[in-house]
């Protein structure tokens, strides 16, 4: 339904642009004043949906990044508790002599030693794909990143300013386009 509103607006902008060309002597100045405070309208509207999609895009890819972040430091806060835990039971055991084999492996079976050992290779296994992930999603922001390490700024500023030029340049292009091809034919 967005993308269906906005490509109508488009096309009546367009339209309601090469209509006016088309009949600029034949209307008086209120009529034109009308017509031009139409497309100027539509140009807003059109450029603040514009530049809404694409901070919304940057702001999903963002919080993506985020998140996944925040799970790799989970992980490595459980790893950190169970390596804790390990070294625990392991200095425990130390602890017991040597010719209580049944008993050690008694403590290490009620105390879940192998649970804990399996669950730091499921976390190396899922950091890793999470790391993998965090690296697709910077892939994502490699330019904007690039450019904003050359200019010593945020991303966010950069993704701001880009945004902004990319509205003030495509609409009035628009425009411009539209009235070429109108004097065109």
């Amino acid at each position: 339904i967005i993308i269906c509103m906005g490509l109508g607006m488009e096309v009546g902008k367009i339209l309601t642009i090469s209509h006016l060309y088309r009949s600029w002597q034949h209307y008086n100045p209120r009529v034109r004043t009308g017509y031009i405070f139409i497309i100027v309208a539509l140009t807003l509207i059109t450029s603040f949906e514009l530049t809404g999609y694409l901070s919304k895009c940057y702001q999903k890819t963002i919080q993506t990044r985020h998140v996944t972040q925040l799970k790799i430091d989970a992980l490595i806060n459980e790893k950190s508790v169970l390596n804790t835990q390990i070294n625990i039971i392991d200095e425990t055991l130390k602890g017991l002599p040597e010719s209580h084999v049944s008993r050690r492996l008694q403590e290490r079976k009620n105390s879940d030693y192998e649970g804990k050992k399996n669950r730091l290779l499921e976390i190396i296994k899922q950091k890793t794909n999470l790391e993998i992930q965090l690296i697709s999603v910077d892939d994502n922001l490699n330019p904007v990143s690039s450019i904003a390490k050359i200019l010593k700024t945020k991303e966010s500023k950069i993704i701001s300013i880009f945004i902004l030029f990319l509205v003030l340049i495509l609409e009035p292009l628009s425009i411009g386009l539209t009235i070429a091809v109108n004097a065109a034919w």
